[in-house]
């Protein structure tokens, strides 16, 4: 099988950068969001280790510090990449960051669950201050 690991970009600004932190670097209010789907009986019996695997990568690829990081593992009923079932999306909304070192180390991450990278897909919305919300306010 192949081994690579898909990334698509979503949003209107270009991944790792920020309209308004410039690199994303941690700035206290990078609040980035990952969504784990999945139909992989691994990935949901295992969810605090992958809800783990997922912070940390978002922590060491995307700069940001753990008290603003939130991880959802969401069990899917069906998730197929390349029409093959048994797959993954990952989904990061965040002021700023970098996609493709994220995708690297959550595909790394995963195969310790025995999920190849060709069975993962990741995307990225980099939004604005006022579209994240925490603590009951948003950023800006």
């Amino acid at each position: 099988s192949s081994h690579f690991c898909s990334s698509v970009r979503r949003g209107g600004v270009a991944a790792g950068t920020s309209p308004l932190w410039g690199t994303g670097t941690a700035t206290g209010f990078d609040m980035p969001l990952a969504t784990v789907l999945s139909d992989i009986p691994a990935i949901i019996e295992n969810k605090a280790d992958v809800g783990k695997m997922v912070h940390d990568a978002v922590k060491t690829a995307l700069g940001k510090p753990d008290m603003y990081i939130t991880v959802a593992i969401t069990k899917a009923e069906y998730v197929s990449v390349g029409g093959v079932e048994q797959s993954v999306v990952v989904q990061v909304d965040s002021i700023g960051g970098s996609l493709g070192d994220f995708t690297k180390e959550v595909c790394t991450k995963l195969s310790s669950l025995g999920v190849e990278a060709s069975k993962i897909t990741c995307t990225f919305r980099n939004v604005d201050g006022k579209e994240f919300a925490m603590n009951g306010r948003t950023i800006f």
